[in-house]
């Protein structure tokens, strides 16, 4: 079975699963690669241009989920797993990551892979805990 899906506020499912799933108080967001929702591409070869859609990514799955217009992941995210193609260069990126992961420092894994899907230099995996003030739908998966 193959399911795709475009979408104009978040990357597209490219598999069949959902973006983000609520478990108790625990969002689980699926793991985001660079990819231009209006194109089903990559934003760009840059790790950078990369991660920084990444993360755009991430946020709207978030703001979609929430009844939050400003949230954003780093307001929640407990855990982030961040997967670094082995050829990328990820010097280009530490200063990134070391910003934005800095409230997560023995929550967080780097691990080096031979090749990430659409042959991309950065995927990475977040887990978010949620709070009382925070309420989100149970799932979230792109109508195709």
């Amino acid at each position: 079975m193959h399911v795709q899906s475009i979408s104009a506020w978040a990357a597209p499912a490219i598999g069949p699963y959902s973006q983000c799933n609520r478990m108790g108080d625990i969002l689980v967001l699926a793991g985001q690669i660079g990819l231009y929702s209006a194109k089903l591409e990559l934003v760009s070869n840059s790790i950078v241009t990369q991660y920084l859609q990444v993360k755009h990514n991430f946020n709207q799955v978030i703001r979609e989920t929430s009844k939050s217009s400003s949230l954003i992941w780093q307001q929640i995210a407990k855990s982030a797993i961040v997967y670094i193609s082995e050829d990328a260069n990820i010097s280009e990126l530490m200063p990134h990551l070391k910003k934005d992961l800095a409230f997560l420092p023995e929550a967080s894994i780097l691990v080096r892979v031979a090749k990430l899907p659409m042959n991309c230099q950065v995927e990475i995996e977040i887990l978010c805990e949620l709070t009382d003030k925070i309420s989100c739908k149970q799932n979230l998966m792109v109508p195709a």
